[in-house]
């Protein structure tokens, strides 16, 4: 399994966050009619660093996490869980993860026709390879 895929079934495995989303989890897009409240993810940057004999064995990426409610107390406690899920140390579905970092969050409104749609966008910092 890649960090993608890792990274997406970690908060379905995560009781509190599939208490809130179930399996709405996507990476760029949502399908269109997916209720809320959802998740969607999306790498902004990865580095595959280098030394004289290749590339290191961990890889970084900044993976931008948005979790999309009704309301803002909504998006605030799912964007809670969502970091309980992906911050933590550890192995999982074959890809070691060391400790993420939340480096920025960021609270957006947006229109979906006449709804309302509450935005809380998480940029995440994680170091990542193939156990």
């Amino acid at each position: 399994m890649d960090m993608q895929a890792a990274l997406a079934q970690r908060q379905v495995d995560a009781a509190p966050v599939a208490a809130l989303v179930g399996r709405r989890i996507h990476w760029v897009t949502s399908p269109q009619g997916t209720p809320l409240p959802r998740i969607t993810m999306q790498v902004i940057t990865e580095q595959r660093e280098q030394h004289y004999k290749g590339f290191f064995g961990m890889q970084f990426a900044r993976v931008q996490i948005d979790v999309r409610a009704k309301s803002y107390s909504e998006a605030k406690a799912l964007a809670d869980t969502v970091i309980d899920a992906v911050v933590p140390a550890g192995t999982f579905h074959g890809v070691k993860f060391r400790r993420g970092i939340v480096d920025r969050i960021t609270d957006f409104e947006e229109k979906a026709g006449n709804e309302q749609v509450m935005r809380r966008s998480l940029d995440v910092l994680l170091w990542h390879s193939q156990a």
